[in-house]
């Protein structure tokens, strides 16, 4: 990989996933195999091919090895960028009704609680729990990953622990991701709480907890994006009086350089100040609208 894992590592990774074609069940599992194996034919070894070739041992393969390998990408890249490039890789081998390559992804990650024997011997007990957890992130980031621009269909929320139980036994992917975007489009209201409640009373923690952190890091996008929301508003009240910065931030009754920050969005004004501001604004546009015209 170029700058955040090394050359070495992305053969090593390539390299040991290959050398296991040989332990693929025959069926789906082979097919898959087929589709991702080719996406890694001729490339050379970097951080795209890395992930394509753990994607394609998660897929088909159960082996805890990989999990710490993933961990490893993750932990180098950042989840939203190994999330990104798997979605990459899937969309191009075709996943098809109901995600099943997906799905088996998702199963494997989510299920590296189930193999934490393993991993203490591979990595120590210290060290385990932070597997897990990336593991578990994992699956958050590629089921908001593959979430289409548009909106998805409204989900009938899941109302008891035996359909908590159904959901978590029996969904797949594309059901899964369709909670995931109903999360998504309301990050403040209660479902993401009520799904951790019902998790909880399931036995499955491990559930509400992917719950609560769609809700975090779709309410964290939401805020950045309403932080560059409001610094657009400004530049455009703050260019359409006429004024400069520095008269425009006297006539409001704060720094130029305060201004600045609220300019910028680095930092999001009060909302007695984001008033002050709009009027200001449009008091000097009307003025200077009548003066012109």
């Amino acid at each position: 990989m170029t700058s955040v894992v090394r050359l070495q590592d992305a053969d090593r990774i390539i390299t040991d996933v290959l050398a296991r074609a040989d332990r693929v069940p025959r069926g789906p599992e082979a097919v898959v195999w087929r589709r991702l194996a080719a996406q890694l034919d001729g490339r050379p070894a970097g951080f795209r091919s890395a992930v394509v070739a753990n994607l394609l041992a998660l897929a088909t393969l159960d082996d805890p090895a990989d999990l710490l390998v993933y961990h490893e990408l993750a932990k180098a890249a950042g989840h939203a960028e190994v999330a990104r490039r798997q979605q990459e890789a899937l969309d191009l081998a075709g996943d098809g009704q109901g995600l099943p390559m997906t799905t088996a992804v998702v199963r494997r990650l989510g299920g590296a609680f189930r193999v934490e024997s393993a991993l203490v011997d591979a990595v120590g007990i210290s060290t385990t729990a932070d597997v897990v957890s990336t593991c578990g992130a994992g699956v958050v980031h590629l089921l908001l990953a593959g979430l289409p621009a548009e909106p998805l269909p409204d989900v009938r929320p899941i109302a008891s622990v035996e359909e908590m139980h159904d959901l978590h036994e029996h969904g797949n992917a594309a059901v899964w991701r369709a909670h995931v975007a109903a999360i998504a489009a309301h990050p403040w209201g209660p479902y993401p709480k009520h799904l951790r409640e019902l998790a909880d009373r399931a036995g499955k923690p491990h559930f509400g907890a992917g719950a609560a952190l769609v809700a975090e890091l779709c309410r964290a996008d939401a805020e950045q994006a309403e932080r560059r929301a409001v610094a657009r508003e400004i530049r455009k009240l703050v260019a359409e009086s006429g004024l400069s910065q520095r008269a425009f931030a006297s006539a409001v009754g704060t720094s130029a350089s305060r201004l600045s920050t609220y300019v910028t969005g680095s930092v999001v004004p009060s909302a007695a100040m984001m008033l002050r501001i709009t009027r200001t604004g449009r008091r000097f546009a009307e003025a200077r609208a009548v003066s012109a015209g």
